[in-house]
């Protein structure tokens, strides 16, 4: 660790060439996984315990109680492991084989995303009180008319299943709720603490290679190529009619060749049917 340190403090902001300095930043390996299709009238406690006998170095068990459907759990939980390796064991385990706990089988385990750890600078700021749980059916508006005693101004509400996002115009608004108002909201005990900032960049979905009927194939715009076919009934798989019409055009252009088409493949023109590689499954 001692060594890392030192590497770190040569390598960081050292200049290699003229105006240029890189920059190092120390990587923290991941010790948390997701963990899907547990049973839901589990505690902590218990899964922990049970956990323990599949994997070595459990440390701790995550969960969220779902009041909504007043189960323990809403059906997957965060587990913590004592360093990363054992993460990394207990995550090949589970795609190897199947880890049954509580007689169900745990499903999606997968790295939690790393948590953003907030700077003071932000933890001042904070303007916004997490408030949970809720009763079922508990509203917008009883929110709002039990905090605006405390505050000039609600700027937003948020109510998100049992909890609920109440967002203050300054940070002394939300303060002096958070201390001075009732902790029952509609007959339900509620629990009141300042949220956590947001973290990161949400991550981009890649564009789909795709296109309504009768526009071009992204990859061909520019190659000549013909454009889609305009048959509705592509994302049902082509039957009938259409399904003759398509097996024809496949067959045309397997006559005209490809070389002007980059997504044309002849191997479907046997398999517009259906199946996994039928035209159904190209949108």
């Amino acid at each position: 660790s001692s060594g890392i340190n030192a590497e770190y403090g040569q390598l960081d902001n050292h200049e290699i060439r003229t105006g240029v300095f890189i920059k190092v930043c120390k990587s923290e390996g991941n010790r948390r996984l997701y963990m899907g299709n547990i049973h839901k009238d589990k505690n902590e406690e218990e899964l922990k315990s049970e956990m323990s006998n599949l994997f070595p170095g459990v440390e701790k068990i995550t969960i969220q109680p779902d009041t909504v459907k007043n189960a323990k759990n809403r059906g997957y939980m965060f587990v913590d492991f004592l360093d990363h390796k054992m993460a990394v064991d207990a995550k090949k385990a589970c795609s190897s084989s199947k880890k049954i706990l509580f007689g169900r089988w745990l499903r999606n385990v997968d790295w939690a995303e790393s948590q953003h750890t907030p700077s003071a600078a932000d933890l001042e700021n904070i303007k916004t009180l997490h408030v949970a749980p809720l009763a079922e059916g508990t509203t917008e508006a009883q929110i709002r008319e039990h905090f605006t005693p405390f505050a000039e101004t609600l700027e937003e509400i948020q109510v998100v299943r049992e909890f609920a996002f109440v967002h203050f115009k300054t940070r002394p608004d939300a303060e002096k709720a958070m201390n001075e108002a009732e902790k029952e909201i509609n007959g339900s005990t509620v629990t009141m603490q300042f949220a956590n900032p947001r973290g990161g960049a949400k991550k981009k979905r890649k564009p789909r290679i795709s296109g309504p009927p009768g526009s071009l194939h992204p990859l061909a715009r520019d190659s000549g190529a013909p454009q889609y076919p305009n048959f509705d009934s592509f994302k049902g798989g082509v039957k009938g009619n259409d399904q003759q019409n398509m097996a024809m055009w496949m067959a045309k252009k397997r006559r005209t060749g490809n070389g002007n088409d980059p997504w044309f493949d002849p191997s479907y023109s046997n398999q517009v049917g259906g199946g996994s590689n039928s035209v159904g499954s190209w949108w």
